[in-house]
């Protein structure tokens, strides 16, 4: 199945969702509005009947909801370092004090009896050492002449400064390389199960999947951690779980992972190259493995932007669908109705996005096709003909480098040339020489026939204007 993002849905928007999820095709929606599980739900309980009324008005129009969380992960400042930092979070490497530290002592440095040599430096927000429940923050270290840390700053994310021993032992935080506020947790304790606890809670208001994100950063053995991490989740609740997805996975992982490894949004005019060097080879590899990737996420990106360029367009996902479906693995997309709404072509993207998921579902995709689709090399167009039917057509991309809105491609069909262009980001008109000047009114999807040979076609579209 292809899946739809969102980041949280009210009762404001959920109808809007649900005619978005019709004319898509999409019956799966994974919501991204509780990245940090130890919170749990945190709304005031008419939020929650809010939440358990929209859950069930999905359901009830054929729509399931997922729950994207990071599993592993607590929150630097919240519940567990408020005060005192909880010790269940994990420690990269362990210290232990040379000298004690008074309550009230203003200190720059901390002497420890191990050579902090390799502690971390690059990063601020992983320089952070724990002892006796409170957090310290450096700025560098030093092996000679004196083991320490340098540059300190107490009573980090919420703790409160406390007096600590000679011999103590405490350690560096093990701080998220991918969010400056997470902190894993040590699976070898209870928290995990504590954890699991309240996102239990928050899954059974209705939700259906889960996509368990920051599975990489379990504690060691990652082999065994990582899926125990996760199934300590699944434990806690009491809804039928259908399907999950995770960003990284152990071996008992093949008994309830349908799937994951989505990769992080890539920009238009990469997001070909990069499906086929990081998802597709992902593919690939997870297939041997009894297992499946995420083609996703895909980022929406309206025409003009900094990062987008000439924005998302149709033949991108394209792209990415047939990849997906030639290895029986989804494709999420990170695609909201009141975005589509500013995109000039939404309506041909929304399109797109109905055709594959009606032939993924249908199962329409011929196993000889399938066969090509698994390489990197060719594209295709997915055409509704005449009889309302698919048609499989492989394309040639056609430059267009005197006329930058236009983008076009041509596909061989019932021994003539059929070309298919839009406008990038609105309208405009265009001269193209096919077999003489042609005008070219270029908006929403559009096609043409012509009997000059495919290296005419690209020629032509080459010098247009």
């Amino acid at each position: 199945e292809n899946i739809l993002c969102c980041h949280r849905i009210s009762e404001a928007d959920v109808d809007e969702w649900i005619d978005f999820c019709r004319k898509t095709g999409v019956s799966l929606i994974k919501w991204g509005g509780w990245y940090w599980p130890e919170n749990g739900f945190t709304g005031k309980e008419k939020e929650r009947e809010e939440l358990v009324r929209v859950l069930q008005k999905l359901h009830d129009a054929g729509i399931r909801s997922g729950l994207h969380i990071l599993q592993t992960y607590i929150n630097m400042g919240g519940r567990y370092t408020r005060g005192a930092c909880d010790p269940r979070l994990n420690l990269n490497r362990h210290f232990t004090l040379a000298e004690p530290i008074g309550t009230n002592d203003v200190i720059s440095e901390i002497r420890v009896l191990e050579d902090p040599v390799d502690a971390p430096i690059e990063y601020k927000h992983k320089r952070l050492l724990r002892f006796d429940g409170e957090l310290f923050l450096y700025d560098s270290y030093e092996s000679e002449p004196v083991r320490r840390f340098v540059g300190i700053k107490r009573a980090q994310h919420k703790t409160a400064k406390r007096e600590h021993q000679r011999g103590c032992i405490g350690g560096i935080g093990d701080l998220s390389g991918y969010f400056g506020n997470g902190c894993y947790i040590n699976q070898s304790t209870d928290l995990q199960d504590e954890v699991a606890k309240r996102v239990g809670e928050l899954y059974d208001l209705g939700f259906d999947f889960f996509y368990f994100d920051g599975s990489e950063g379990s504690s060691e053995p990652c082999g065994i951690y990582v899926p125990y991490a996760q199934y300590r989740v699944v434990r806690a609740c009491t809804r039928p779980v259908l399907f999950c997805e995770g960003s990284a996975k152990g071996h008992f992982d093949w008994h309830f992972l349908s799937g994951g490894n989505a990769f992080d949004v890539f920009a238009p005019n990469e997001f070909k190259a990069m499906t086929a060097k990081y998802a597709l080879r992902n593919a690939e590899i997870a297939a041997r493995d009894f297992n499946r990737t995420d083609f996703g996420w895909w980022g929406f990106y309206l025409p003009g932007g900094k990062k987008g360029g000439i924005g998302t367009q149709f033949d991108m996902w394209e792209y990415g669908f047939a990849r997906a479906i030639a290895w029986d693995c989804m494709a999420t997309m990170a695609i909201k109705p009141k975005d589509a709404k500013n995109h000039p072509r939404s309506g041909d993207i929304v399109e797109t996005i109905r055709r594959w998921t009606d032939v993924r579902r249908r199962n329409l995709v011929p196993a000889d096709l399938k066969a090509k689709w698994r390489g990197p090399d060719g594209e295709w167009h997915l055409y509704l003909n005449e009889k309302g039917e698919y048609e499989f057509l492989p394309l040639t991309m056609l430059g267009t480098p005197n006329a930058k809105d236009l983008r076009a491609f041509v596909c061989e069909r019932s021994g003539k040339r059929l070309v298919c262009y839009w406008h990038t980001g609105g309208e405009g008109d265009f001269t193209v020489s096919l077999g003489g000047e042609k005008k070219l009114h270029a908006a929403n999807r559009a096609y043409l026939e012509t009997d000059l040979s495919v290296a005419d076609v690209v020629k032509a579209f080459k010098s247009a204007k």
